[in-house]
């Protein structure tokens, strides 16, 4: 069975989600594919390998085998990023 694990996200770089993505890199069983859909407006976007705590989140992803894709969401709300997540061919998402 594969995986794909994924958060939609919005204004929570400086608080849960950093917590979030760690909690879902130290699974017992590895999602096969790691997504951020990032909901943020252009002005707050911010790039995450800029960020010093982001790039250990990415590293460890790496480390344990496990693509990762920061996706630039639509802006249309969490539920538009859930369907496309759906889309992507995996036998199950969370």
């Amino acid at each position: 069975m594969k995986i794909l694990g994924y958060i939609c996200t919005k204004n929570r770089y400086d608080s849960t989600l950093p917590m979030a993505m760690l909690s879902m890199i130290q699974q017992t069983r590895s999602v096969d594919k790691f997504m951020v859909f990032d909901d943020n407006s252009d002005t707050d976007k911010r790039d995450p390998k800029n960020m010093e705590h982001y790039n250990y989140l990415l590293k460890l992803l790496e480390q344990k085998g496990i693509p990762w894709e920061w996706v630039w969401a639509k802006k249309m709300g969490a539920h538009h990023s859930h369907e496309i997540a759906n889309m992507k061919g995996y036998d199950a998402a969370f």
